[in-house]
């Protein structure tokens, strides 16, 4: 399983980089195709619950709009961002009003505004970043240091980790995967942004993998927190 593992994240990252390098409307394209994906199965997590009774390609179509809206911005009109989060959201709330069955219409529209923030929205600022000078590098470096605190984390929480951090949330979670993560972050950090930013000081290279190693370990105890209440 650890093999399997390992062969899935390197074809990943040989997808993700290939990704990066492509034309900005050919990354927005490809980025739409993952936040559908990623779309499709939260809104199927809501539906199993209960959470989510109306028509699931109304919603992901909403979602998948939003990174063209960023890619928008990116070419000379800021306010596009924004102004396309705005009219997702009285879109969906249009459509509510025009459905036959009123029945749960907020929980509705508060569930799928909710997935739309949550993957959308945030996963399209990858779009803004790259649009920056070293964007493509900044987010290679990004994902880089997340993605070897999730590993580091795996594989040591697996082997020796004891103390639990927080069952009720993430059963396998450990605080020696916590730890072991960070460090991890904090080591390809350093050794990332030495070829990526070699302007950046030791010290400033070892807190940013430490930044965004906390990040990601939040971000992955609130994904544990949707799958356990769905």
């Amino acid at each position: 399983m650890h093999k399997q593992r390992i062969i899935s994240s390197l074809i990943m990252a040989g997808i993700v980089i290939a990704v990066l390098i492509l034309p900005g409307i050919w990354f927005t394209l490809c980025l739409a195709v993952v936040i559908g994906l990623g779309l499709n199965e939260l809104f199927e997590m809501f539906r199993a619950r209960k959470l989510l009774d109306n028509n699931k390609a109304v919603s992901i179509t909403a979602g998948v709009l939003i990174p063209f809206f960023f890619y928008l911005s990116t070419l000379g009109g800021e306010h596009w961002s924004l102004a396309g989060i705005a009219l997702v959201i009285f879109g969906l709330s249009l459509y509510q009003c025009l459905r036959q069955e009123k029945h749960q219409a907020v929980m509705n529209l508060a569930v799928v505004v909710l997935g739309i923030l949550y993957l959308s929205f945030n996963m399209s600022f990858m779009i803004k970043i790259r649009a920056m000078d070293s964007g493509t590098a900044l987010l290679l470096y990004v994902i880089l240091t997340a993605k070897s605190g999730d590993i580091g984390a795996y594989f040591i929480g697996t082997h020796f980790g004891k103390h639990k951090l927080l069952p009720r949330l993430s059963p396998k979670k450990t605080i020696e995967g916590v730890l072991a993560g960070l460090i991890s972050s904090i080591v390809v950090s350093i050794i990332a942004a030495t070829f990526f930013f070699p302007e950046l000081g030791f010290a400033q290279r070892g807190f940013l993998g430490f930044f965004l190693g906390v990040l990601a370990q939040l971000g992955d105890l609130v994904e544990s927190l949707i799958k356990r209440n769905c």
